[in-house]
């Protein structure tokens, strides 16, 4: 519509909207008249100036009178749009967010805000503003698993009263606004921590983060579980679906655990959550590396009723190098009748086809049931956070997989540890469950930092235990037992740990493997030759025409890592490069003598017939420095703490 004179502020509706009239293309005077005679009953909405009220009247008038005159419908052909006074822009808007138009109010209060005519008007832009932002809070809360879209439209609307300063513009609307906010921020908080965990969604998740720490904060009091009322403190279900929908990390960093369980609990804090924080304490020191972790998760699991948590505390013996402790504990229960089952049906069900022994033996954890995936928060009714294996199946277990039976459960623990991670601990995390990560004792043991924070004379018992078991594969397989009888060597005596002596064990602790440390200890001539071809590649990769470093650090360890990077790059500056082809590669021994349980070397000897040719950048090939014979290496192998085999050393002792 052509704008009159003296107007200047477009606004990209028509009269049908100024109405409300929506669904048809033309309408009759029964259902103009209807239309402006409810809107022009009702009032404007509290906070509204005399000026917008008087606006407001004058364009329902004018709407319904050219509304009458086009016969009920906007003329074809012409834009949608009609030109307001700027004294009418309050009136117009206060309006359009009556009849539902909440994104054109938006819009238009926006570009209006930015113009020096709408100085005057501001508090009722601002208010309109704010109302069309309630109104699209009410269309979505309509909307399942939109609460927290909602709830951010209710902290828009109060943001932009409280932005229009003194006196407030609807004291009432503010307050209930406030409340809203109260009521649903609990609900708004767990959608926010379910959005997936990627950098689009970090900042958004990071302050849900920071409001369920505040909720949790709250102090004693009553509540009603995930939408309780303004100022009360969330319970134990809240807190619960709280932590399902975290990562274990932020479990961990989510409140001062040790501080909450000490100045006496509050309300939320039940056996169950504490259990959940538990398992997120093991499954991160396990991963970074923290044993101080672990002994956080004994403490809360300690909180617990007696009898719960017996398997968490014995895994967690077992990562802070204390077996003989974790052996202890279940028998020790065995003693007293108290290896109860299952705390409950969920619980039951999930282990009730518990790895046989066979099934133990190639690393399976089976269980009927699984924990429900990060996009599937647990029921109030779900099972302790640790459902797992009771310690009637954990004991069994842990025999099946010790040889010697109950005299050394070393190696059923190791191995029981490794499969309760992997089947209970990490699924109930969402950064740990799909795909999971490695549950691998011999990685974290061999790490650095635990073993300085931890110390040695356990370790080294556990450590033993993870390579006999790595390289035996089974503690009853026929190739164990088989080197077992072929290489006995003396007896290895180990401190024990100061947490206590194994039954019948004197004072000292004997390994379960001693006679046949010398067998576990050997490097396969495969893996020597898989790590040799592996060199290989890296070699070609170096000092090919790419002279590729990106492969050396994963083969070479110092000195010879650094000497191959420095001829690459002198081979690059100088304008030459080589290519390789390994024609044949046989191991011809190993010398394993000086291997540890934790870490080493060994020297390997091999024999290789290789071809190369060198050539210039030009790509014209150098016949002077072109080979193809057979020569002898040997090579420096250096286990390194990654349990990963690096060559650290080779000496090219003959050709032919």
């Amino acid at each position: 519509m052509a704008p009159p004179r003296g107007v200047t502020f477009p606004i990209p509706v028509d009269y049908t909207q100024l109405l409300g009239l929506k669904g048809r293309e033309a309408y009759l005077d029964p259902h103009i008249l209807a239309a402006y005679e409810g809107l022009a009953a009702a009032s404007p909405e509290e906070g509204f100036s005399e000026r917008a009220a008087e606006g407001r009247a004058f364009l329902l008038q004018a709407a319904a009178d050219e509304l009458r005159r086009s016969r009920g419908r906007t003329p074809p052909g012409e834009p949608r749009g009609i030109y307001v006074e700027w004294a009418l822009l309050p009136g117009a808007l206060a309006l359009l967010q009556e009849v539902g138009e909440h994104e054109v109010v938006l819009e238009v209060g926006a570009r209006a805000l930015d113009k020096w005519e709408a100085r005057g008007m501001r508090p009722d832009i601002l208010l309109a503003m704010a109302l069309a932002h309630l109104g699209l809070a009410s269309e979505a809360f309509e909307a399942p698993g939109h609460v927290a879209t909602g709830c951010a439209r209710l902290e828009a609307a109060a943001a932009l009263l409280a932005d229009a300063g003194a006196p407030a513009l609807a004291p009432e609307l503010e307050a209930e606004i406030a409340g809203a906010l109260a009521d649903l921020q609990p609900a708004a908080t767990l959608e926010h921590l379910m959005l997936p965990l990627d950098e689009e969604h970090a900042a958004t998740r990071r302050a849900a983060l920071a409001v369920l720490r505040s909720l949790l904060a709250r102090g004693a009091g009553g509540g009603n579980g995930a939408v309780a009322g303004a100022g009360a403190a969330p319970d134990a279900a809240f807190a619960r679906e709280a932590l399902a929908r975290l990562p274990a990390p932020e479990v961990v960093q989510l409140v001062d655990w040790v501080e909450t369980v000490g100045s006496g609990a509050p309300p939320w804090a039940s056996p169950e959550v504490l259990q959940t924080a538990a398992l997120a304490h093991v499954v991160t020191g396990l991963l970074q590396r923290r044993p101080s972790l672990i002994q956080v998760a004994e403490r809360l699991l300690g909180c617990g009723p007696a009898g719960n948590g017996l398997v968490e505390r014995v895994v967690c013996k077992v990562l802070l190098g204390a077996p003989e402790a974790a052996a202890e504990l279940l028998l020790d229960a065995e003693r007293r009748g108290d290896l109860r089952q299952p705390r409950g049906a969920l619980q039951a069900q999930a282990f009730a086809r518990q790895a046989t022994p066979a099934a133990s033996a190639n690393g399976a954890f089976s269980h009927a049931t699984r924990y429900p995936g990060p996009t599937s928060p647990p029921p109030p009714s779900a099972a302790s956070a640790a459902d797992g294996p009771s310690a009637v199946d954990v004991l069994r277990a842990v025999r099946a997989d010790s040889p010697d039976g109950d005299e050394d459960l070393l190696p059923g623990l190791c191995a029981f540890t490794q499969r309760w991670l992997s089947g209970v601990a990490f699924p109930r995390f969402r950064d740990t469950a799909d795909p999971p990560p490695a549950a691998s004792l011999t990685d974290y043991y061999e790490d650095k930092r635990v073993t300085t924070l931890l110390g040695g004379a356990a370790l080294l018992a556990v450590g033993a235990a993870l390579v006999s078991t790595r390289v035996r594969g089974d503690a009853r397989s026929a190739a164990f037992q088989e080197a077992r009888s072929r290489q006995p060597v003396a007896a290895v005596e180990v401190p024990a740990p100061a947490q206590g002596r194994h039954r019948g064990s004197g004072s000292t602790w004997r390994l379960p493997w001693q006679h046949e440390w010398s067998a576990a200890r050997q490097l396969h001539p495969r893996t020597a030759e898989a790590v040799i071809r592996k060199w290989q590649n890296a070699k070609a990769e170096a000092l090919g025409p790419r002279h590729n470093i990106a492969l050396l650090p994963q083969v070479a360890a110092d000195p010879w890592l650094s000497r191959v990077i420095q001829d690459a790059a002198a081979a690059e500056e100088a304008g030459w490069f080589w290519h390789y082809r390994l024609d044949s590669l046989k191991v011809e021994s190993i010398d394993a003598s000086q291997l540890s349980p934790i870490g080493g070397s060994a020297l390997v000897t091999a024999r290789l017939r290789e071809a190369g040719d060198l050539y210039a950048a030009t790509g014209k090939r150098s016949e002077g420095h072109c080979y193809d014979n057979t020569y002898t290496v040997e090579y420096t192998l250096r286990r390194l703490p990654d349990a990963g085999w690096r060559i650290a050393d080779a000496l090219v002792t003959g050709t032919r």
